[in-house]
């Protein structure tokens, strides 16, 4: 795991979060997986109702999962307060329980200020792209240019700062 200081929290930090839309199957299984952090961050995670939230949640902003870098999501002219800073797009009622912990567990990860592993500045990988292109599954792929800049840009800040990053 890779951590960007400049975007983690404060320790102690109560991170509020709030559902911008889903139904109560998909906001109960966002709840309990994001606790899972919870063992592991020394923060707090609330999911209020009203008012102002850091994270703000949607199920249908877009097809993909995806989240700001840790305090990014304070950005308001790249997140305004009323879109979200995280969405779970391809996370339904049916979705296996592996697969909403795969993703609400990474994407919230990012939200504490982690990113990719091989995005970090001291990395140093040969990628085989062709082999890298090939692994995308089809619902994440939106083109090759896309992916060169999620999974080849190695440091968080060559991609500019407050951008989503997605699993």
């Amino acid at each position: 795991m890779a951590l960007i200081n400049q975007k983690k929290w404060e320790d102690g930090h109560t991170l509020t979060c709030k559902f911008l839309d889903g139904d109560d199957f998909q906001k109960g299984k966002v709840k309990e997986k994001a606790d899972i952090w919870l063992d592991h961050a020394n923060l707090k995670i609330e999911f209020v109702n009203d008012g102002d939230a850091e994270i703000r949640i949607s199920f249908q902003a877009d097809a993909g999962s995806w989240s700001a870098i840790g305090n990014d999501c304070l950005v308001s002219s790249y997140f305004p307060t009323y879109q979200p800073t995280m969405n779970f797009g391809w996370l339904r009622d049916d979705t296996d329980d592996r697969e909403y912990e795969r993703v609400v567990v990474h994407e919230f990860g990012h939200a504490l200020g982690c990113i990719h592993e091989f995005q970090s500045p001291t990395e140093n990988l040969d990628w085989n792209t062709d082999a890298v292109y090939a692994s995308f599954p089809a619902h994440q792929t939106t083109g090759a240019r896309l992916i060169s800049t999620r999974t080849f840009c190695r440091s968080i800040h060559r991609m500019g700062s407050a951008r989503p990053s997605s699993t």
